[in-house]
């Protein structure tokens, strides 16, 4: 199970990301340093610099499509719910499990509103 506890963990190759997924593991490079914490859903932004960082392969949750069910397909809707979410969160520890699965959830019910329910957890 993933660290967040939000469902299991799948691993892929970083070319298979795709906006919309959630890291179920932090992403770091190849010194150690944090490049995107545990918990976060990808925008097409984050899956581009994957490619940039040279990262191979990343765990995502596999419940994460489910983020991106109902009437949420659209991935500048994903991504800007994501970008608006992560500035309400930008002066907390984000790698911090409990927050990372905080930021999720609110990206979640911001999906959610914007989709009169539609998106499941």
């Amino acid at each position: 199970m993933d660290p967040t506890g939000l469902g299991l963990m799948a691993h892929i190759t970083a070319e298979m990301a795709k906006p919309g997924m959630v890291l179920a593991s932090e992403v770091k490079d190849r010194l150690g340093r944090l490049l995107l914490p545990a918990g976060i859903v990808l925008t097409e932004m984050h899956v581009s610099s994957l490619t940039r960082w040279d990262v191979e392969h990343i765990e995502i949750e596999t419940s994460s499509s489910e983020v991106r069910e109902g009437r949420q397909d659209d991935p500048e809707v994903v991504e800007r719910v994501t970008r608006e979410t992560a500035l309400r969160f930008q002066r907390l520890d984000r790698s911090h499990p409990l927050v990372a699965a905080l930021e999720v959830h609110a990206v979640r019910s911001g999906l959610e509103k914007l989709s009169g329910g539609m998106v499941r957890s």
